[in-house]
């Protein structure tokens, strides 16, 4: 994939793992991507779609996985600020560790 990943001197690359495996997994994930790119991150790289096993609690659907590069202004503490919200707006509810979920993007 020959993507221009060239930054401006504001941009960082930063990498996303993004996971979901309640209800339409492809859905929020396309919930994700979208929210994200409205929040002013540039996709420049994304991951075929992928499925995995549930790791810790195991009496769960599996996951679908990808993984994004993005370009983004936003300091750290900011972009994680900003998944969160891209979670809950994507359909994240509260649950336990390791539990499942609709949307979950790890940095």
């Amino acid at each position: 994939m020959a993507e221009d990943t060239r930054t401006s001197g504001s941009e960082h690359a930063v990498y996303l793992a993004l996971g979901s495996n309640v209800g339409d997994r492809k859905r929020h994930l396309h919930c994700a991507l979208r929210a994200l790119e409205k929040k002013g991150a540039r996709i420049v790289l994304k991951s075929d779609l992928y499925s995995s096993k549930p790791y810790g609690y195991e009496d769960q659907d599996d996951f679908y996985n990808m993984a994004v590069g993005v370009l983004t202004s936003l300091p750290p503490f900011s972009l994680l600020q900003t998944l969160k919200e891209v979670e809950q707006e994507c359909g994240r509810k509260p649950t336990f560790r390791w539990g499942p979920r609709e949307i979950d993007i790890d940095i």
